[in-house]
């Protein structure tokens, strides 16, 4: 779940700086849809566009398909805990800890991301989205370490 939102964050991103590749994602057939705007694609494009050598993307990315979307040997701890495959959710305190932690730092990008894409004119909505913004802004003010 918080790897499809970290996808979307890195497309949602790539679209706030060139509507471009928006109407490009938009307009193409799906087969060439998946060739040009591949998760590995859009992750190299966002990291050069910064000037990024260390491909911090790929690591957060890796990271997440490792313990959640693809079968991985260091992965087998979120279902099997003390090598014992269970069913159902079992959350340990690091697992948990470490899921909530993603989440929210990859879905309040996501939201600032779809924020800035989005420029309707219904004055409700408009209002909604300010709302909106105003409380990530201080939630993000309060949580969200600064990294200097």
């Amino acid at each position: 779940m918080v790897r499809d939102i970290l996808e979307m964050e890195f497309l949602a991103d790539l679209f706030c700086r060139d509507r471009n590749y928006l109407q490009r994602w938009i307009k193409i057939d799906a087969k060439a849809r998946k060739r040009e705007f591949k998760q590995v694609t859009i992750r190299d494009k966002l990291d050069q566009l910064d000037g990024l050598k260390e491909k911090k993307r790929a690591k957060a990315y890796e990271l997440l398909s490792t313990h959640a979307a693809h079968a991985d040997p260091n992965g087998f701890q979120v279902i099997s805990p003390g090598d014992m495959t269970q069913i159902g959710p079992f959350p340990s305190e690091g697992v948990l800890t470490a899921f909530f932690q993603e989440l929210s730092r990859h879905l309040q990008m996501a939201c600032i991301h779809v924020f800035t894409l989005l420029q309707p004119a219904d004055p409700e909505i408009l209002n909604v989205k300010r709302n909106f913004e105003e409380v990530l802004t201080c939630w993000r003010r309060k949580y969200v370490p600064v990294i200097v």
